[in-house]
């Protein structure tokens, strides 16, 4: 298991929402074994309790413990963003075998620090199950999970697996509509009216709610915001466009 750097990614971030307190200066010194495999977890909003759950799941399983009679997981939860990137940069100085993080595209292709997945992971069958791995995910995640090889752009590489979804939206006051008497936004361009009617009359109702603000979200989330647009885009393209 040591040596092999897998980078596993929130897929849902090319469709929908893209998804390391400061990474340690030190790389921690483990066991290079067969039977040590070291884990990262970016902290990224979904708890740890997953990861947890599937350690315990994997340990149980029949073949891991004919296997790796031995078997030592470790585990390292953090929320800083540079935590993996750091770590991957280190090369053979990284000591995590299975990266749950970000996208870090800059490490996959044939000299990256992670392993091409696609005979290891996406052309092999999911134990116990009698079916590959690529043809039981969802074939939307598969499509944005795809390595684009410019010498070879046909081809059907992967360096990275989805691991997590993440929903977006917009929160509405509805006190502030009612009061307008505005409807919920379908269109962008019936939100821009809804925006225009909220701008134009604030400080209507002593203030109390409308302060002339058409949105508000927290100060370290910006990038957030963007995570709307694909899905505003794919309503007027169509999602094949």
């Amino acid at each position: 298991m040591k040596k092999i750097f897998i980078v596993i990614f929130n897929v849902m971030a090319c469709l929908v929402a893209m998804f390391m307190v400061t990474g340690c200066n030190h790389l921690r010194e483990v066991p290079d074994t067969e039977e040590t495999l070291q884990i990262f977890v970016w902290k990224a909003g979904y708890g740890t309790d997953w990861c947890d759950a599937l350690i315990e799941t994997f340990q149980e399983q029949d073949w891991v413990k004919e296997k790796y009679p031995n078997l030592n997981i470790l585990k390292t939860y953090s929320d800083a963003i540079t935590f993996a990137s750091s770590r991957l940069s280190a090369g053979e100085r990284n000591t995590f075998d299975l990266i749950f993080s970000a996208p870090m595209q800059t490490f996959y292709g044939e000299n990256g620090a992670v392993i091409d997945l696609t005979e290891v992971v996406y052309n092999s069958e999911v134990p116990g199950e009698g079916i590959l791995y690529k043809d039981k995910i969802n074939q939307s995640y598969k499509f944005s999970s795809r390595y684009i090889d410019v010498n070879n752009p046909n081809a059907e590489k992967y360096y990275c697996v989805p691991w997590a979804g993440g929903m977006g939206g917009i929160i509405y006051n509805e006190d502030i509509l009612n009061q307008f008497n505005v409807k919920i936004p379908n269109t962008t361009d019936e939100l821009l009216a809804v925006c225009e009617t909220i701008m134009q009359n604030k400080g209507q109702n002593n203030g109390k709610y409308n302060k002339g603000y058409s949105f508000i979200q927290a100060s370290d989330a910006v990038e957030y915001f963007e995570y709307l647009f694909p899905i505003w885009w794919a309503q007027y393209e169509g999602s094949q466009g």
